[in-house]
């Protein structure tokens, strides 16, 4: 077996540990918080992305350095807070794509109802110019 914590793996898997509760976190959040502003929206996105992720990547990297401190040595302090900065990044790196997402999504909805308003504002403008403008 080879000694020594695969970082490269592991941070694989914690990156797509993010990248798969992300996903589910955004298709889940429009279900979840139905009717509430963007800023509780933003907030409850990211809680659920730290409730689901963290506890696997906790789980994740005791696991990679049990097996570490099996296969040799005790590791050095150095791996330990290697992992432990790549976990947070990969955190970091989810939070920063749930924030991306949600101003994405916002943008999409905020488009779509200037969209809707102007249309709405026209046909006002044109009706009331007709009645304005209908002989009496």
């Amino acid at each position: 077996m080879k000694s020594g914590l695969n970082l490269p793996r592991l941070l694989a898997e914690l990156i797509a540990t993010v990248a798969l509760a992300d996903v589910g976190v955004m298709y889940a959040r429009p279900v979840i918080a139905l009717g509430v502003g963007a800023n509780f929206e933003a907030l409850l996105a990211a809680t659920l992305l730290l409730l689901l992720v963290a506890p696997v990547m906790m789980w994740r990297c005791s696991v990679a350095f049990r097996q570490n401190a099996r296969e040799s040595s005790p590791p050095p302090a150095l791996h330990q807070r290697c992992v432990l900065a790549m976990s947070a990044a990969t955190f970091v790196v989810g939070l920063g794509l749930t924030a991306l997402f949600v101003g994405n999504q916002r943008h999409g909805q905020q488009g779509e109802t200037t969209a809707l308003v102007e249309r709405l504002l026209e046909r006002l403008t044109a009706e009331f110019t007709r009645r304005v403008n209908q002989p009496v």
